[in-house]
This record gives structure tokens, sequence and C-alpha cells, in this order.
């Protein structure tokens, strides 16, 4: 599929003469210096474009090639093509980590489009969130239509081969029908689902997270017929999910990578994810605990937390512990938080006001400290 949608572009690309395209190039950081080939006199030949094409010829060999570098298994193979779920640790970031090599082997890393669902997961796998690709706005009324986007946002869109949107279980079924009236919006094509987007991969596990404030892609949401904004909302949720219902083919990877070496690990992740832990378990986990006063975070450690405000009590920690280790100054740099609607709450305000009172003095203090 992608051999035949980029063999088309590029014919219309090289049959056009002219300025138009080294302009357009250009405009993008797409335009790289002419190379003189033996024999040749640029001056004499006016402009054009030399492209490498690379020892790859399509799309195809260059997929088998990422996969035999990459040590892909059957099923993540398949998966380069597919929708893809699976536990945690069975190559699902591989795949992407795969893509990605693939279409910066080709030079065209800017036909791929890589997000996640939230900020962390995005940063996991080197791209940005749906929201921001996008252009989504939480607060906006879903009853208006896209905001107008401008022509350059909208041409860089219309290159993509394929948009991936990892950890789907945190994708509501509204943000989905969001997500494609936006790019048929940003690809002008609004009779298309995605805005005809040659490939959309959904990844993810849906035994993880699910979606804040909204509902998950497999949960039927039953009308209501209280407000309209809630009505609106179903209805937003039920288009979300016919789209979701469009990604006929699913691949659920089951060979589990991160724990191949540790027996002991890989049957317990097992047993938890299917509800058949035992006691046993449970004092395996307890006998690894680690005490308040043996945690630190110089060596490398990482901490797993549900909630965000141990979250950043956490790293607040890891920091002055990693600068009393390192010797170093922490320098704090102040921000103004401001809320568009509602009141805050007591453990915001716990947070938010003491930091403020208290971070004037030592803030000019610290800025005078090389970090």
């Amino acid at each position: 599929m992608l051999d035949d949608i980029e063999s088309g572009s590029q014919e219309t690309l090289l049959s056009t003469d002219g300025a138009d395209i080294d302009d357009t190039l250009a405009r993008y950081g797409d335009m790289g210096p002419a190379i003189a080939h033996p024999g040749s006199d640029l001056n004499e030949r006016g402009p054009r474009m030399l492209v490498d094409a690379s020892p790859a010829t399509s799309f195809a060999d260059m997929g088998l090639a990422t996969a035999a570098t990459f040590t892909l298994n059957y099923l993540q193979t398949m998966a380069l093509q597919l929708y893809t779920g699976g536990p945690g640790g069975t190559g699902k970031s591989r795949i992407i980590d795969a893509l990605k090599d693939m279409f910066a082997a080709r030079n065209q890393p800017h036909l791929l489009q890589i997000t996640g669902t939230s900020g962390s997961s995005a940063a996991q796998i080197g791209g940005t969130t749906i929201h921001s690709a996008c252009g989504l706005d939480s607060h906006r009324d879903p009853n208006k239509p896209p905001p107008p986007f401008s022509e350059a946002k909208k041409w860089i869109w219309k290159q993509k081969l394929v948009l991936v949107i990892d950890e789907v279980s945190m994708l509501g079924g509204a943000t989905l029908h969001n997500v494609s009236r936006h790019l048929q919006a940003l690809r002008d094509c609004p009779d298309e689902p995605f805005g005809g987007m040659p490939g959309v991969l959904l990844m993810g596990d849906f035994y993880q997270f699910a979606p804040v404030r909204e509902t998950s892609l497999l949960i039927i949401r039953p009308p209501d017929r209280t407000e309209t904004h809630l009505r609106q909302a179903t209805i937003s949720h039920h288009s979300g999910c016919r789209l979701w219902h469009l990604f006929k083919t699913v691949v659920l990877l089951e060979d589990q990578v991160r724990a191949r070496n540790d027996p002991q690990l890989r049957a317990l992740l097992d047993r938890v994810r299917n509800g058949r832990q035992t006691q046993q378990d449970l004092e395996l986990l307890n006998a690894n605990i680690v005490g308040r006063s043996q945690i630190t975070f110089h060596d490398g450690l990482r901490a797993i937390t549900p909630l965000n405000r141990t979250r950043w009590a956490l790293n607040m920690e890891a920091v002055v512990g990693w600068a009393r280790f390192n010797k170093r100054h922490i320098r704090i740099f102040v921000s103004t938080h401001t809320w568009r609607n509602g009141t805050l709450s007591p453990n915001i305000k716990q947070m938010v006001y003491p930091a403020k009172t208290l971070s004037t003095r030592p803030s000019q203090k610290t800025s005078e400290d090389e970090s």
C-alpha cells in the first residue's frame, strides 16, 4: 500500500518543473544541497532535485530488512501493518522503533507521525501527544467544527503516510472521534475516516489504564437524555466506537520478551494478568519492598506510583538526592498556573501556594549558582 502511494506522489513531484518545488521544500527544511555527479554541469542544466532512493527499492523490502535488524518475531513482523495489542514487555514499543528505523533509512521520517495518548507514553517512544499533533483542545465545544488550520500545517499532514497512536487503552471514544474530525480538516478530506490517512496504527493493552474522564472504546455507552452536553458526549463516543470497529484485524503479541530471562517474574505477571494470583505471589512481592530509608536515586532507581502527587514528591526527592550525591546546585524555575474555571482542590492549594511563597528568595539565590 505504501509503495503504491509513494510511487504516485513521486511521479507527480518529479514531473513538475520550476521553482515551486524548490520553494516548498526549502520552507519545510527538506531541501538538501545538490550533489554534482562526474561529467555533469549544474549551471548548464539549471535548478533540479537529485534524489537518492537508497539501496532499498520499496517499503516492502525495507520492512523485511528492518524486521531482520530488530529481530522481530512472526507476530511482530505482521504487526508492522496492523493494530497491535498484548501485555507489557511483548514488544509493542519495539515495533514502533522498527517503523521509525524503516522511515529513517529511506530518509523519510517526516512521513511517519508517532503519537501517544499521554505525555509520558509519547516521550517513551520519541513522539508527541495525539492532542498536540492534531490540535485537540479538551476545553473546546464538541458541537463546534475544528478550528481553522494554517496551510503550512495542512501541507505537513497531507504528506503523512502512517499515524501511530500508542497506549490506545487511554483513548476515549470521543477523543478518537475528534482525532478523525481534525484529520479530515487537516487533510482537506471530509468524507473519509481520519481524513483518508493511508495508515493508522493503534497500539496498546486494554488491561492497562483506562481513559481519563472519558469512556473506553470497548464500552457501549448508554444514551444520556439528561443534559445537552452529556448527550453530545454520548454521540461523540459512539462515533469513536464506530471508528474503532473499522480496525478489523487485531494482532495480540504473546511472547514475553522483557521478562524472558526471569521465569519466576514471567509466571507471576501471567497469573496477575489473568486474575489467578496466589498468596505466594503476594509474599514474593512483599519480600522485595524497599524501605524508605534505603531508597536512593543516584544509581538510576525508578519508582512506579499510581498517584500524580506521589510522583511529584518522589521526583523532588530524586532531584535533591541526585544533587547531594553529585555535589551540584539545584535551580528552581517558578511558573504561574491559572485555572479557566472551577475552584482549587485543597491538595492543589497546599502544593501550589506554599511553593509560590517560598520560591521567591531561593530562586533568586539559586539562579546565580552554576548547575
